[in-house]
């Protein structure tokens, strides 16, 4: 009985160090592959591209019942330009870099033997793979700005169906409160 259980401890012990070197590769490839700078770079385009200001001022002429009577020329539309820069910091706050790279780790160790991110790692410290690795950080600063392109032309559409939608709302209210 102690020699199964031995064995059997033995086994576990030699299958989690396995999944520790897997998942140590599986990281090294990660950060290999930059996977936490390339999010990081989605969200600072995302949060710094935002240029409050003109963000708050487009609101402002396609939104005016919204803001109750403070207009640019208030004493309050600084505060506004304010609540336009955290909403924008809010929206771009779920490209977690960190997150990320786990997502990948975890995804490495799931679909990829030892071998295969070992085998990948070496190709990453090659001078090919130094290459792909240049590549890949130039891709993911133009994939970040067209990102940003895309979620702003979304946002913009997504507040203006709201706007007509609580307008509309807001109208039925009127004509039938309740």
């Amino acid at each position: 009985m102690r020699a199964l259980l031995g064995i059997l401890l033995a086994g576990a012990c030699c299958l989690a160090t396995a999944q520790d070197g897997k998942t140590a590769a599986a990281t090294r490839l990660a950060e290999m592959m930059q996977i936490d700078e390339a999010y990081g770079e989605t969200k600072s385009v995302c949060v710094g591209g935002a240029d409050a200001a003109a963000q708050a001022a487009h609101s402002y002429a396609a939104n005016r019942e919204v803001f109750s009577g403070i207009s640019p020329r208030s004493a309050y539309w600084p505060e506004v330009i304010a609540l336009f820069s955290r909403f924008r910091e809010d929206t771009c706050a779920a490209h977690d870099p960190g997150a990320a790279k786990r997502a990948y780790v975890k995804m490495y160790v799931e679909r990829l033997s030892l071998t295969e991110l070992q085998a990948a790692i070496a190709h990453m410290e090659s001078p090919a793979g130094r290459a792909v690795q240049a590549a890949n950080r130039d891709a993911v600063r133009v994939l970040a700005s067209l990102h940003k392109q895309e979620q702003d032309a979304a946002t913009a559409a997504a507040g203006k169906r709201y706007t007509a939608n609580l307008a509309q709302l807001v109208a039925r209210f009127k004509a039938q409160p309740r």
